[in-house]
């Protein structure tokens, strides 16, 4: 089965959902060739039905081998290499079927019988025949196939396979672009029907039957009606319930080729499946009618085919390898995850293998590719609507009923004909069939189809309340919460009282010179600097010197990209080894640091002048750490509050010609996900054990641990990887990185952002230190960039930038955040979900489908996103690529964003310098980000701004909130601004964002931090910090 458009985005538990469809299915085909005549009469009249051992085994088999590979395929690291997993998986398959046909054939063929009552067509049912008189042997008109003809079929199966793997690999590689699944079943029927099509019956009914009976009979014996329609139907389903996934932001591009070459390989790779299928049952005879000659040599055949094909695809690797050195790395590189999820899934192909042959010689490829196509779509559906469960995530109940409709009558009609021909051919009874069916089967079927549709007509479709207002509500009162513990000390000894409460240890000497700073400063926040607590933790299980070393090491080599500020007698000074491009950044650090630093220690400091994080440690050896830390330095009486004697002789240079192995790696360029960006996430965690490689749907079970439908709820959990496979592909750092020179030693990192995960130190960035982007609206008569209430400004989401999130090579482009906004914003061509004011009742919401047309009719406002001047950070074809998808503009003054109500903020290379600017401002910030910086815990959203998930699935939504939308439906024209507009909603969280900022992200505000971040730091590069602390 072609399984190339079908990505799901969730997998629930379904142990009983397996066992449930294992007994349906494997019911689906029953035989009686071994049953005599009179129990054929009794089961006539619906009577007990005795089951073929045989073929309830292939069927059991097959049921559970589908299911298990359904449920765990799109989360397979395999993917990451589908050549290399294609071959091992085709070398162990095939070796065991072919073991197995050699020396345990009983395993593999069904159980032979002594006496056969043939399959006999439905007009031949009443040539006369004594009751127990074998059924003649008759002349099928097959003929043997020769030697050459044999030969070509061989051929025609191996290189299928071979061309059918690098297709796939095609697919994969641009799943975002995949259309509608698989019609191989549909391909299929029309071959059989042609194959096998029979002329018109004549007479074929006895007397006494009514006539509604006799045109029942007439149709079922109608080879279109037993092959193409149930065929249909079942096909017809798995398109409703693929169509009804909700797609990603992925990128594919209209202004490409893209989409047409996945269609195009699609409607090969169906071929390639039909022609292997067909090739394997013409050399296995699955033309004959006899039960007992056909497919006697399937698994001969297979096995051949197995192995001759991973043969080929060996040597096309190996003919790559030698020609090709740039792929070498990816040919053999393999790491433990690929490793064992390919040993598991080779497994589970063979074990699949086994049962489809086994089931493939009792059936024919045809119920064997129909029976697949049942069980992955009713899996697709039962998840649907077990995921969709929340009434607050899009949904479209009608299309999962419909297509489980679709998909039940196929199996069912597939189920009626193959019991009434079966049957029929048995017995002159003319009961009818339906009462041959046993009603436990009835029953079993009215479960199958009423769980998922249960679960998907008992949603409530209907929203009273809005869930932004549920979010602000929420928000609102966790800020309150937090500011009161936050500011709650009033005198020094209550705050060093609340320090030794909260970390349960003394703090830092001169923590009195820094409490006089904060409160001199009006500093709102005293005692919640958990922040500074969490980043330095795993360094309290590192010696001081350990720390001296490590900073100076990295200090002493230019090529790890760390600047040195050395402080000696309360002076900072630069270090000798900074890259003129980046003085600035250490020129703000001075600036900061020459309020206080008459009262830090004497130290060096090592700063990342990168934009991206570096210190990723491995979560074993990172939780190791923190335990140690935890016990380190704790509270016990005899503290000296002065800083130990001679510190700068602790601080001596490490000899320059003295080399020193960089403990650094440059992985720039290259995905590093797997590497550092999951690192420190559990063992357990989806991150750790998962890939999500289906990047056409969205994976909506990534996003719903910190989402409220499509909206996000927890912004600290958003930025977590550990749950979120996705983001391998959805973020500029993790594809490709442009310098990311990185450690998973414990390295002492001084860095301005980093991603969840790292153990970069954060300080205070120096670019909004410096102002190098300022909110500056004009005060002057011209009035040229004045900012305006907000009611006042132009209905307008606006968004300028470069394309410097990550560098663009061989596509990865299509998955950068800034790159999927203006996509999204200008270019997409997918229904977008959006939840809307009813209609008749605006005070009520649900979900709608809009086309890109429909929907930016229908929102009442505009949206002015776009790349400016040139695309940047590109290599080959990527570069115009992207001009050709996007479109370019000028360059605007920073200062023209104050126009705007909606402002979009988007992680660059690291965090976004824009952001403050944005937040002092007027107008509404919308964030989308993965870097978190030094006052991320200050900032809630939903009450300063408006938090966007970094797949941008719930952007429309939020934006319909905000804006309003266009009255009288689609394309509708005037503007409902009392009941569906949220100005002053918006007008709200605008002002708290601006004042807030305005009282805890003050310069004075990053000094506070930075001053009481060295003094932590400070201690802890002491030899005596277990000694040293501050007391009243």
């Amino acid at each position: 089965m072609d399984d190339d458009g079908l990505g799901g985005g969730n997998r629930p538990a379904s142990n009983y959902l397996l066992l449930i469809a294992t007994s349906f299915l494997s019911s689906l085909l029953l035989d009686d060739d071994h049953v005599k005549p009179k129990e054929r009469r009794a089961r006539a009249y619906g009577r007990s039905d005795v089951m073929d051992k045989a073929r309830l085994i292939a069927l059991g088999g097959l049921v559970i081998t589908v299911s298990a590979v359904y449920l765990t395929y799109d989360r397979s690291f395999v993917f990451d290499r589908p050549i290399q997993s294609a071959i091992v998986s085709l070398t162990l398959a095939g070796l065991c079927i072919s073991l197995l046909h050699i020396f345990a054939p009983k395993l593999l063929y069904p159980a032979t019988r002594s006496q056969e009552y043939l399959a006999l067509p439905l007009e031949d049912r009443h040539r006369p025949h004594a009751s127990r008189e074998p059924s003649p042997e008759p002349d099928d008109g097959v003929k043997s196939l020769g030697s050459w003809t044999r030969s070509l079929l061989l051929a025609v199966a191996v290189l299928g396979v071979c061309l059918r793997v690098e297709v796939f690999r095609h697919i994969v590689e641009n799943q975002q672009c995949a259309s509608l699944g698989t019609f191989a079943v549909f391909l299929l029927a029309c071959y059989e029907y042609r194959r096998v099509q029979r002329p018109p019956q004549k007479n074929a009914d006895p007397p006494g039957n009514s006539t509604h009976r006799a045109l029942l009979r007439r149709l079922i014996a109608y080879d279109g009606i037993q092959r193409i329609l149930p065929a249909a139907l079942v096909y017809g389903a798995y398109v409703l319930m693929v169509s009804s996934s909700e797609r990603s932001t992925y990128i594919c591009p209209v202004g490409l080729r893209d989409q047409r070459l996945v269609l195009a390989l699609q409607y090969l790779g169906v071929c390639l499946d039909c022609f292997v299928l067909v090739a394997i049952a013409e050399l296995t005879g699955q033309r004959r009618k006899e039960v007992a000659s056909r497919g006697r040599n399937a698994p001969l055949v297979v096995g051949v085919v197995y192995l001759s094909s991973a043969t080929v695809l060996s040597l096309v690797g190996c003919i790559v390898f030698l020609a090709k050195p740039e792929f070498r790395s990816w040919i053999l590189g393999i790491d433990e995850p690929y490793a064992w999820d390919l040993a598991k899934q080779s497994a589970l192909f063979t074990f699949l293998s086994i049962c489809a042959l086994q089931f493939f010689m009792i059936a024919g490829h045809l119920e064997l590719i129909m029976i697949v196509t049942f069980i992955c779509t009713y899996l697709s559906g039962f998840e649907n609507a077990w995921a969709n469960r929340s009434p607050y995530l899009p949904s479209f109940p009608v299309w999962n009923t419909m297509s489980l409709v679709l998909l039940f009558s196929g199996g069912f009609m597939l189920l009626y004909v193959r019991t009434t021909s079966d049957r029929q051919r048995a017995t002159q009874h003319t009961q009818r069939s339906f009462t041959r069916i046993p009603s436990w089967l009835y029953t079993l079927l009215i479960i199958l189809f009423s769980i998922p549709v249960f679960l998907e007509m008992s949603r409530n479709l209907v929203l009273s309340k809005h869930p932004i207002d549920i979010l602000m509500d929420d928000a609102y009162g966790q800020h309150q919460v937090w500011v009161k513990q936050a500011s709650t000390s009033k005198t020094l000894g209550h705050a060093t009282d609340e320090y030794r409460r909260r970390y349960k240890r003394h703090p830092p000497p001169k923590f009195d010179e820094w409490y006089n700073y904060a409160t001199t400063r009006s500093s709102v926040i005293i005692d919640d600097y958990d922040s500074i607590y969490e980043d330095l933790l795993p360094f309290w299980a590192s010696d001081p010197l350990t720390l001296r070393t490590r900073t100076r090491e990295m200090i002493l080599d230019p090529w790890n990209e760390v600047a040195e500020v050395s402080i000696r007698n309360g002076k900072a000074e630069i270090g000798p080894s900074v890259l003129p491009t980046h003085r600035w950044m250490l020129e703000g650090v001075l600036a900061m640091l020459n309020n206080f630093v008459q009262w830090l220690p004497d130290m060096d400091l090592a700063f990342n002048i990168n934009d991206e994080s570096r210190v990723a440690i491995p979560y074993d050896i990172l939780e190791g750490l923190k335990c140690v830390g935890e016990t380190a330095g704790r509270l016990h009486w005899g503290k000296y509050n002065e800083w130990s004697p001679n510190r700068a002789d602790t601080w001596r240079p490490i000899d320059e010609t003295t080399f020193v192995q960089s403990r650094f790696e440059d992985h720039s360029f290259h995905n590093n996900f797997d590497t550092y960006g999951s690192i420190a996430c559990p063992p357990s965690s989806p991150a750790r054990r998962t890939r999500a490689w289906g990047r056409r749907t969205l994976c909506t079970s990534c996003s719903a641990p910190h989402s409220l439908g499509p909206f996000l709820r927890n912004w600290t959990l958003a930025a977590s990887p550990c749950h979120q496979p996705d983001l391998a592909n959805l973020h500029g750092f993790y594809l490709s990185p442009a310098a990311f020179k990185a450690s998973h030693d414990s390295l002492p990192v001084f860095s301005q952002s980093k991603a969840d995960g790292y153990a970069d130190i954060l300080y205070p960035s120096p670019w909004n230190y410096m102002d190098k982007v300022k909110y500056e609206p004009s005060t002057s008569p011209d009035n040229t960039h004045p900012d305006v209430p907000f009611a006042e400004k132009e209905n307008t989401l606006f968004w300028r930038g470069a394309t410097s999130e990550g560098v663009s090579a061989e596509g990865t482009w299509k998955g950068m955040a800034r790159q999927r906004l203006v996509h999204l914003a200008n270019n997409n061509t997918a229904p977008v979900a959006v939840l809307l004011p009813r209609p008749s009742n605006p005070s009520r919401y649900s979900y709608r489908h809009l086309t890109p047309i429909h929907l930016r009719q229908q929102l009442g406002l505009t949206m002015d996103v776009a790349i400016v001047d040139k695309i940047a950070r590109c290599g080959g074809q990527d570069c115009p690529d992207q001009e050709a998808e996007f479109g370019l503009v000028g360059p605007t003054d920073f200062q023209d964003h104050w126009r705007y109500r909606y402002l979009m903020d988007l992680d660059g290379a690291g965090f976004s310098g824009r952001f403050l600017p944005f937040l002092m401002s007027r107008s509404l910030p919308f964030k989308a980000a993965l870097f978190r910086e030094w006052y991320d815990r200050r900032m809630s959203a939903w009450v300063h701004f408006v938090p966007v998930d970094l797949r941008l699935q719930g952007l429309w939504s939020t934006l319909a909130y905000f804006a309003g939308v266009e009255e009288g439906g689609e394309g509708g024209e005037g503007k409902e601004e009392g009941k569906a507009g949220r100005v002053k909603e918006g007008e709200f969280i605008a002002e708290q964002g601006r004042e807030w900022a305005g009282r805890v992200l003050r310069k004075e505000d990053m000094e506070v931090y930075f001053f009481r971040l060295l003094l932590e730091w400070g201690r802890l590069t002491d030899d005596r910090r277990d000694e040293i602390g501050f007391q009243m």
